[in-house]
């Protein structure tokens, strides 16, 4: 799932997840039931493929959530 490597492992400010970044994508995981699914896009926004190579996360006080990729940073709704 994450590759040979992890970069950076953050909980939202709600607390109710854990995201993983690592050499094959993002991870958000459920932290109550456990339950996660890989974040490749952005949210509604076609053709918005991301770096799969993710170096940090960052969640600004508007919970905007920033994903500081291989490529350059994005944006995630």
């Amino acid at each position: 799932m994450f590759g040979d490597l992890i970069h950076v492992i953050s909980k939202t400010s709600d607390s109710k997840y854990l995201l993983v970044g690592g050499n094959n994508g993002l991870a958000k995981i459920n932290i109550q039931t456990n339950e996660f699914h890989t974040v490749n896009y952005l949210s509604g926004k076609n053709n918005s493929k991301f770096s799969s190579v993710v170096l940090c996360v960052y969640q600004d006080k508007d919970d905007n959530l920033w994903i500081g990729t291989e490529g350059g940073r994005s944006f995630l709704l």
